[in-house]
């Protein structure tokens, strides 16, 4: 999937979400990288993630998003954790890596436009 922002790009910040949904693209910080990243958003509170055979699935669904190692995983996300994914999924440094991982809702500047 090729990326659907880029660089030097001019979005429209909704900062009054803190609770986005599936499939909705955020801004947040990332401690870890000192950086503001904007993905989007694959797995809710709730939601189950499983990984097998190198794909990931959300609550049972299949999903076309390679992960970026080969061991099994099975995770259900805390009351305030997402998983975000950027469109770029070979490229991305998002949810799938140490330097990300899950974020919290304090983490969220807001939806992306």
């Amino acid at each position: 999937m090729l990326p659907a922002y880029h660089n030097m790009q001019l979005v429209m910040i909704d900062k009054q979400c803190r609770e986005p949904q599936r499939e909705e693209v955020i801004l947040f910080l990332c401690d870890e990288l000192d950086a503001v990243l904007i993905k989007r958003v694959v797995a809710v509170p709730g939601d189950v993630l499983t990984v097998q055979d190198g794909k990931l699935a959300i609550n049972g669904a299949a999903t076309d998003i390679p992960w970026k190692s080969e061991e099994d995983i099975n995770i259900t996300l805390s009351a305030d954790e997402y998983f975000v994914v950027g469109d770029n999924y070979d490229a991305s440094i998002d949810s799938r890596s140490d330097k990300v991982g899950m974020i919290t809702g304090a983490d969220i500047i807001g939806k992306v436009y």
